[in-house]
């Protein structure tokens, strides 16, 4: 079965390390990114980051969230890119959402559209940038 991905991308600096590491620990045929006008610009640098670290990246779609400061906005952008995912035949059960990078509002409504849509997993990596990330299920 198909798997899927949804990640939502902030702007800091870095951030499109632990992305690169999250999509090649979930290893999905399908990516939707939640994005916003600013962190659009982020994707550039996951794919210069996941061809450095010789990670393919799937093919995938944007899910643009009007205002990173609210969180409604952001659960609803999170349904739309899930349900995008069910058309291309990905149950919910074979899709993860990695609510990392955003801002506070992106990553709590992603993660409420996870939990409600009933996704099968939820990533949150964390680490230092000299260390190796850490993985919220347990895998590294």
């Amino acid at each position: 079965m198909s798997k899927g991905m949804v990640i939502t991308v902030g702007v800091g600096r870095g951030i499109e390390h632990a992305i690169a590491l999250s999509i090649r620990n979930s290893n999905p045929d399908q990516i939707v990114f939640l994005v916003t006008e600013q962190s659009e610009k982020t994707l550039e640098r996951i794919e210069e980051e996941a061809k450095g670290l010789r990670i393919t990246l799937p093919p995938y779609e944007t899910e643009l969230i009007s205002d990173e400061n609210d969180a409604e906005l952001a659960y609803e952008a999170a349904v739309s890119a899930i349900r995008k995912l069910g058309e291309k035949g990905i149950a919910p059960s074979e899709i993860t959402v990695d609510y990392t990078t955003g801002s506070k509002p992106m990553s709590a409504g992603a993660l409420y559209a996870a939990i409600m849509e009933g996704c099968g997993g939820i990533v949150y990596v964390t680490g230092r940038a000299a260390a190796p990330p850490t993985f919220s299920d347990g895998r590294n």
